[in-house]
């Protein structure tokens, strides 16, 4: 996978979209929606559509689901083993989870997604877009619980990576202030909502989670070992890492004095782990580094 800086990812994007508008037959065709104007489709909640430019044929997110983005795509005759790349706009389930169908039919398909993309704040857990291995397998969750499942290309488990652990509630207020977003959302769809496919009965009744998932990201280091970020129960300034071997057994905890960003992705090794913070006084972006002795 290529990862590009966001903002140079959608700068491109903008300026390739005026480009087309000056091109002759060039063509988009959005193959998973909300709405549609084509009857053969199925409706879901989230976004896909195929992009012909200058003759190339470019997949611009993958949609929420993939059987659905297979059946709509034969239904539009759009043949997605013919593509010259894909660009995933950010890494939420609701645009990436159809790259499983992609994959399984593409698989060496190049495919551009944001390098410092992260969930907005959102309590939303990586569905698909966890983190490949060098070997080209992906580790991945539904972020419900506190598994993580290490697949190859053809969907072969190799190693399970999990822990018990307890789920912190979210806060009253930042509840609220979710189910007030997600129902604006819901409103400005512009048809009615028993049209929509693919979308979860709670988000229907606007019934967002109670508690935090498990974890809010995962690394693969370069020796191999798979590094969990925990969301830190009890909330406060910290960062708490799980550390597994690569085949799934759990070595230690590791706990930082003060909170990191998920994104840049960290430099983390037995020894010392670097990451960016903000400051919380400037806000700018700080360096931090930590040796060994942060470890519980």
């Amino acid at each position: 996978m290529i990862r590009v800086p966001p903002m140079l990812l959608f700068a491109l994007l903008a300026l390739n979209t005026s480009v087309l508008l000056a091109q002759d037959n060039p063509r988009i065709t959005i193959i998973a929606d909300a709405f549609s104007e084509h009857d053969d489709v199925r409706l879901d909640w989230g976004f896909a559509a195929l992009v012909e430019y200058r003759g190339k044929r470019i997949l611009f997110d993958a949609g929420n689901d993939a059987e659905l983005l297979a059946e709509n795509a034969r239904a539009l005759g759009i043949d997605l083993t013919r593509l010259d790349f894909v660009v995933v706009s950010h890494r939420h389930g609701d645009h990436a989870n159809g790259l499983r169908h992609v994959l399984s039919i593409n698989p060496d398909v190049p495919i551009y997604a944001p390098a410092g993309d992260e969930y907005f704040g959102t309590t939303t857990s990586p569905a698909y877009f966890e983190r490949t291995r060098p070997e080209g397998t992906v580790i991945s969750g539904d972020g419900t619980s506190y598994v993580l499942v290490e697949t190859d290309r053809e969907g072969r488990v190799l190693a399970r990576f999990g822990r018990n652990v307890p789920l912190d509630p979210i806060p009253a207020a930042e509840r609220r202030d979710s189910i007030a977003a997600l129902k604006a959302r819901l409103d400005s769809i512009p048809v009615g909502l028993d049209r929509v496919g693919g979308m979860p009965e709670a988000v229907r009744k606007l019934d967002v989670p109670r508690r935090y998932p498990a974890y809010m990201a995962v690394y693969v280091t370069n020796d191999g070992g798979v590094w969990v970020r925990r969301w830190p129960i009890g909330g406060g300034n910290r960062t708490i890492f799980d550390v597994f071997a690569r085949t799934g057994e759990f070595r230690r905890t590791v706990v930082l004095p003060h909170s990191i960003m998920v994104e840049p992705t960290p430099y983390l090794s037995g020894d010392v782990v670097v990451g960016v913070a903000r400051d919380p006084v400037t806000d700018e972006s700080i360096i931090l580094r930590f040796e060994k002795d942060a470890s519980a």
